[in-house]
């Protein structure tokens, strides 16, 4: 008994740390000066216009997006939650990118109340454009589906970009099991490097909170673009 409240208390504590982490990464990136500049030239621009209410529209979202990712006091968000992020998110990226990006998200209403870490599924959009369309001057298309199977929930991101090479298939299930390995270990404490945030860390939040009930996969789609998915037991 006084061993599984000691294996309780320590992966509450490293999914806190993890989760302190990814908020500071999240504020960091969103004060990092290529972010602001962005958002500025787009407020200025809409600015010049008499009577536009994108400006309006912009600082919104930037605001939304603002207050979820550095409020500390709620550790864990619903997948409702982390949607209505992530439409912030794209709106914001809507801007930037016009119709060079396109989107869509459908999440089914019967899992809309599950729970899991905070910021999660922003991460595995932003591994997508940030990787996927490096070389790339294509469109960009990002598809977000929610969806309940066989007692799981699950969230599949597809993209249309470069997929992921062999060698970085094989160096991530490396250090995926690495991951899981020190996560069910004791004895370690599993540290993310500041700035770190993308796959790792969210498949170590993912695991300390949901331990064996959760799936993490990652493939190259058939018609091209890479596609991740994780899966949690339903609640």
């Amino acid at each position: 008994m006084r061993e599984r409240l000691y294996k309780a208390i320590r992966r509450e504590k490293q999914l806190s740390d993890l989760q302190m982490q990814t908020q500071f990464d999240m504020l960091q990136a969103q004060v990092n000066p290529h972010f602001i500049y962005n958002v500025l030239n787009v407020i200025s621009s809409r600015g010049s216009m008499n009577d536009d209410e994108v400006i309006c529209d912009i600082c919104d979202d930037l605001a939304g997006m603002l207050r979820y990712s550095t409020d500390t006091k709620q550790k864990y968000a619903t997948l409702r939650q982390e949607i209505t992020y992530l439409e912030l998110y794209f709106s914001l990226l809507k801007y930037r990118y016009r119709h060079k990006l396109e989107y869509e998200i459908e999440l089914e209403s019967e899992i809309e109340e599950q729970k899991l870490p905070k910021l999660v599924i922003q991460q595995l959009v932003e591994n997508s454009i940030s990787h996927g369309f490096r070389n790339s001057s294509k469109v960009m298309k990002i598809s977000v589906r929610g969806y309940q199977e066989n007692g799981y929930w699950y969230i599949c991101v597809q993209d249309n970009g470069e997929g992921f090479s062999k060698k970085v298939m094989e160096d991530l299930e490396k250090k995926f099991r690495q991951l899981r390995m020190d996560l069910a270990d004791d004895e370690k404490s599993v540290k993310m490097q500041i700035g770190g945030m993308g796959l790792l860390n969210t498949y170590a939040r993912l695991y300390l909170l949901n331990g064996e009930n959760m799936e993490f996969h990652i493939c190259n789609r058939k018609e091209g673009g890479a596609e991740t998915i994780i899966g949690v037991k339903m609640q």
